[in-house]
């Protein structure tokens, strides 16, 4: 019964790594090569995503406004204690 079991989990164990290694890894080797052609290429993949409907929700560019500096150091300044 033991023995059942341990093989049970060794199966168990190697689907599991047959699925990293057969898509896990390729699927993110293939986003990195994505985005780094992208970056050479001068194409925004995020900006490209927002024009798609329901992605586009992701990555609302409201969403993304960025903080001027001016603001951090005012938020830095009420954080510090007296």
């Amino acid at each position: 019964m033991r023995e059942e079991n341990k093989t049970m989990e060794e199966n168990k164990s190697g689907i599991l790594k047959k699925l990293f290694y057969f898509v896990i890894i390729p699927f993110l080797l293939i986003l990195t090569i994505v985005l780094i052609i992208s970056t050479v290429s001068g194409l925004n993949i995020f900006q490209e995503a927002a024009k798609i409907p329901v992605i586009g929700s992701l990555f609302s560019s409201k969403d993304m406004a960025t903080t001027s500096i001016e603001e951090y150091d005012q938020q830095i300044i009420n954080f510090r204690p007296n």
